[in-house]
């Protein structure tokens, strides 16, 4: 049983993006959940708190956002993409 309207929002939006025709949020919404359900086990509660904080930095600030996080992980992206 889900007793949080935000994690059912979650996942409506995550079934409804394995669908033909589905919106890209949706598609976004069904790739973070597979994400999150094949990583998420063995992260302390500080990583845990660390994605919703991740999530809220790059919508805030998409572009920059986006850059800040990449540096400070060392990502860097391949000529040509």
């Amino acid at each position: 049983m889900i007793d949080s309207i935000y994690l059912e929002h979650l996942l409506t939006l995550a079934r409804k993006g394995k669908g033909v025709g589905s919106s890209e949020s949706e598609k976004r919404a069904r790739t973070l959940v597979l994400c999150v359900i094949e990583n998420a086990i063995g992260l302390d509660g500080k990583a845990t708190q660390g994605v919703g904080d991740l999530i809220d930095l790059v919508q805030a600030n998409p572009q920059s956002g986006t850059d800040t996080v990449r540096q400070a992980i060392g990502y860097q992206r391949r000529a040509g993409r």
